[in-house]
Parts: C-alpha cells; sequence; structure tokens
C-alpha cells in the first residue's frame, strides 16, 4: 500500500528527528538552561530543574520515540550515544509512515 501522505509523514518524522537531535545536541554543549554540574548539585540540599527544561524533555520524547534507546546509553558518552541518537532518528522514519499510513486511512474511511 502506497500512500502519498504517509511518505510525507516519513520526511517530516526524519526532519523532527535531526532537528531534535541538534536541539538535543545544542542543550547538551551549550547549556542554555543554565543546569549545575553534578558538583554543585552535590553541595545543594535541592535542586529542581528549569520548568522548560522539563517541557523541553517530554517535547523530545514525544516527537521522537526512537530517544528511549537512550535508556541503554545513559551517561555514556562519545560514539555510543552519538549512534544511538542516528538510530533514534532513523526509526522515526517507520514510526511517522505508520502515523501517516493510519491517517490516511481514516481520511479515506470519510470520504
Amino acid at each position: 500500500m502506497k500512500s502519498r501522505l504517509a511518505r510525507r509523514f516519513a520526511i517530516l518524522g526524519l526532519a523532527i528527528g535531526v532537528t531534535v537531535a541538534l536541539l538535543w545536541w545544542y542543550v547538551r554543549i551549550f547549556n542554555p538552561f543554565h543546569l549545575p554540574t553534578w558538583q554543585q548539585i552535590a553541595h545543594s540540599s535541592y535542586y529542581s530543574a528549569p520548568l522548560t527544561y522539563w517541557i523541553f524533555q517530554d517535547i523530545v520524547s514525544v516527537l521522537c520515540p526512537g530517544t528511549f534507546l537512550q535508556i541503554f546509553t545513559m551517561e555514556m558518552r562519545g560514539w555510543f550515544s552519538w549512534f544511538m541518537w542516528i538510530l533514534a532518528v532513523f526509526l522515526n522514519i517507520p514510526i511517522y509512515y505508520g502515523i501517516g499510513l493510519v491517517v490516511d486511512a481514516l481520511m479515506k474511511r470519510r470520504r
């Protein structure tokens, strides 16, 4: 079953995945939320990340479901972490393609 809408969803999934990965890289490198280091947290009695950071984290997990693979690479640095991000981005393609097929089937059913 070929569907133009599903293919467009797949391309959108790839674009969203790349955007989310680049944004996450930006947050990790440049720290726009001004997150403290683990040493600063250890000396503090209470710390809670800013609300915008939690919202950003939720948006990432909803828009790029493949990021749940990061559970297996927690606190790993280097190439393996980047490999899992690339895998998560490419997993977005079949996920969004499937969503596109469902949306297309629902639209055809309504006609």
